[in-house]
């Protein structure tokens, strides 16, 4: 934590022009908190087909309006466009959240938040 801290201190303090990004990734860490703690209070009622569905119809709703704004076409005009969407929405929507959703039913959301902490960190080390 405290590592933490002064690393942010020295980006914050350093006048770069990257107050934008950092907050867009203190925003991220806080959803990326909430998250497991509402899927796991979901999970108690609801099923993770019906959780998945209703997380991606809301997030379709939040975020096609941003697309349609920043982006000069909705939909991908090759067959390689269309393989990647596919196989994003197989791999990481259906599969991924989908198995995160069904493990909050065993595992705690303290230990699976937890778990995503090393994301970030693993993702940052060079090979």
């Amino acid at each position: 934590m405290a590592g933490a801290c002064l690393l942010a201190y020295y980006d914050f303090s350093s006048a770069n022009g990257k107050l934008q990004g950092d907050i867009t990734a203190i925003l991220s860490a806080a959803f990326l908190g909430l998250y497991p703690l509402i899927v796991e209070q979901l999970r108690t009622q609801l099923s993770p087909k019906v959780i998945m569905t209703w997380c991606s119809a809301i997030r379709t709703l939040l975020l096609l309006p941003i697309v349609i704004l920043t982006e000069d076409r909705l939909f991908p005009c090759s067959l390689g466009g269309w393989l990647s969407v596919i196989s994003l929405a197989l791999i990481c929507q259906i599969l991924g959240l989908g198995l995160y959703a069904y493990s909050l039913k065993s595992l705690s959301s303290g230990f699976v938040s937890l778990c995503d902490l090393f994301v970030p960190v693993l993702s940052t080390q060079e090979a």
